[in-house]
């Protein structure tokens, strides 16, 4: 009998895809700038956030053109949103204290919405499991800081952590890796089967046992 296929670990650079960004205000950002940012900027390094961080409403910033639709995961004026579709599926599996709420996107003028249903997503839980002397071609943005970053560029491999991340929740950040999102095996089997992978840019860890 052949041995059991091992599950993987998977990195996501959607943190890193300009594509993702689209030019949309916010009712937080409008009323109190410095608040709004400070909210984006937790969010990331995965604090649990209440609502009343997040925004209800998004407009396009762009009178001149529409927008009918934004992807699936997206970051809208500066937060990460993600369509009903994407929310229904990470549901089914264990975020933790990660958590939706409701939003509404609409085009410029503020009336009319954009097509679907959506929700800014607070990122909650943080895994410490990456392995930087294991992922040389990761780098610290600068010396004198204790983390490091993912670029844009990184594929399959670069990025090692240990095997104790297969425990816990299904979707996480790492305490010492910016920019970069974390996806169990399963969640992404199952991302996979209602094809919403595509704009993920998912690739697979190095897991290092022991």
């Amino acid at each position: 009998m052949a041995p059991a296929k091992k599950p993987s670990v998977w990195f996501s650079k959607v943190f890193v895809d300009s594509t993702l960004l689209k030019g949309f205000g916010s009712d937080v950002h409008e009323h109190d700038r410095v608040r709004a940012v400070d909210a984006m900027r937790r969010n990331v390094l995965g604090e649990d956030l209440p609502s009343e961080r997040f925004a209800k409403e998004f407009w396009y910033e762009y009178p001149d053109k529409k927008i009918r639709k934004v992807p699936d995961f997206a970051m809208i004026g500066g937060y990460w949103v993600v369509s009903n579709e994407m929310k229904q599926v990470l549901e089914q599996f264990d975020l933790g204290k990660t958590t939706f709420y409701p939003t509404k996107l609409y085009e410029h003028d503020r009336k009319t919405e954009v097509a679907g249903t959506h929700y800014c997503i607070n990122f909650a839980e943080v895994k410490d499991s990456f392995l930087p002397e294991h992922s040389p071609e990761v780098k610290k943005p600068y010396d004198s800081v204790d983390y490091y970053n993912l670029e844009a560029w990184m594929e399959e491999g670069l990025v090692a952590v240990s095997g104790d991340t297969f425990g816990g929740v299904d979707l996480w950040l790492e305490k010492n890796l910016r920019q970069a999102l974390f996806f169990s095996d399963r969640l992404v089997s199952a991302l996979k089967k209602a094809k919403l992978t595509r704009r993920l840019s998912l690739r697979k860890c190095t897991v290092v046992d022991g």
